[in-house]
């Protein structure tokens, strides 16, 4: 379970990166958050 969370974090920051390209700080944050949830 843990691995595919990491697998699913790693690819959510990337793909928003890719989109918002200066958008690495928002999905950072927010999957933290998440993450700490």
């Amino acid at each position: 379970m843990v691995e595919a969370m990491n697998r699913q974090v790693t690819t959510t920051p990337q793909t928003l990166h890719h989109i918002r390209g200066e958008g690495d700080i928002v999905p950072q944050v927010r999957i933290e958050g998440g993450d700490s949830n």
